[in-house]
């Protein structure tokens, strides 16, 4: 188990490297006077931008929640409590993750919004504050 774990995190940590290869046609580049990457108008960009930046970061985030979720629904399945104090931990690790899909979610959404860079700047800012204020 610990096997299949390990190799599946290398295989969804190389999924946003592999387009790349294919640089004439598939590339990012950060532009600093506007603090925005920018990704090519290919179908591979297009693809890339979505499936790989937004979709990989929602799934797994999505899947860190829903693990952790799996994992407290066990715990509170217990006739007698062996765990208590590891049953607390994983309630508040189980709030940062829904906490954390939220706030990947929304700020994919907002910095889609805003067109002007201090204002993708201050919405995204306020955003990730916001989201660390209630982390704790």
């Amino acid at each position: 188990m610990c096997i299949f774990i390990i190799c599946s995190t290398w295989i969804i940590g190389s999924f946003h490297v592999i387009p790349l290869f294919w640089y004439e046609d598939c590339y990012i580049v950060y532009s600093p006077s506007t603090w925005q990457w920018s990704i090519s108008s290919t179908k591979c960009g297009i693809t890339f931008k979505l499936l790989i930046l937004q979709y990989l970061c929602e799934f797994v985030s999505g899947l860190n929640f829903l693990l952790n979720f799996s994992t407290w629904i066990l715990i509170q399945g217990e006739k007698t409590r062996r765990h208590p104090v590891e049953s607390r931990l994983l309630k508040d690790e189980l709030w940062r993750s829904l906490g954390f899909f939220v706030a990947v979610t929304v700020s994919n959404i907002v910095s889609g919004w805003a067109a002007e860079r201090w204002q993708k700047y201050i919405l995204t800012c306020i955003l990730w504050q916001t989201y660390h204020l209630f982390d704790g």
